[in-house]
């Protein structure tokens, strides 16, 4: 892991991170997904529209992954306390499919993409039988503040429980990753995420 990549990732643990969480993120469990087929991703990415027509009119969201099918009612708790209305929901049929729509950006090289492919594929190991369980839930803009929806996403950690965190190799791959239960868009991204997210067709080819 480079420099630049190391104390990145060390302010993004310090600033959303317990202590225990902060300290067990250097304890990661090892995982070895080499039985997986995570080549055929590329095709998953290769059916991502090249061209997104960015909305006029879009909301915060929230992504409910994987690890946080089973908390569905909960997250949805926590919303309903802060007074944040759900506008609505959308099922996901094919996590990676949708993830790798909506986080892959224009500019990564082939190096960033493999090793999201990484992510994905701990997803996949991990929760095979939650990739066509999860949702978007889209939320009413009056009700939320845009800087505030990272903070809910702080909660709903320290509400469900902590975050796992791994060293996964596939084959001469290799990357530190860790599971959490929703993914929220950075405030200077949400417009093209919303977009991508919103417009993104299910695809019976490829339900899990």
């Amino acid at each position: 892991m480079g420099a630049g990549k190391f104390i990145k990732r060390l302010i993004w643990r310090w600033k959303n991170l317990t202590l225990e969480d902060f300290i067990n993120s250097y304890r990661p469990v090892k995982i070895n997904l080499s039985k997986l087929d995570i080549e055929r991703y590329d095709s998953y990415l290769q059916s991502k529209p090249s061209f997104h027509l960015l909305e006029q009119n879009f909301s915060p969201f929230i992504v409910i992954k994987p690890s946080g099918v089973e908390h569905e009612d909960k997250i949805k708790e926590l919303l309903e306390k802060k007074k944040v209305e759900i506008l609505e929901e959308k099922s996901i049929d094919n996590y990676v499919r949708f993830g790798l729509h909506l986080y892959i950006r224009p500019y990564h090289d082939m190096k960033q993409i493999l090793n999201s492919y990484l992510w994905f594929a701990l997803d996949e190991y991990l929760y095979p039988d939650k990739l066509d369980k999860t949702k978007c839930l889209f939320l009413n803009f009056d009700t939320i503040d845009l800087d505030n929806l990272r903070d809910f996403k702080k909660e709903v950690r320290l509400d469900i429980g902590h975050i796992r965190f791994y060293r996964v190799t596939y084959k001469a791959l290799k990357d530190e990753a860790f599971s959490s239960f929703i993914h929220v868009p950075d405030k200077e991204e949400i417009r093209r995420e919303y977009s991508i997210a919103k417009n993104y067709k299910n695809d019976k080819r490829t339900r899990f």
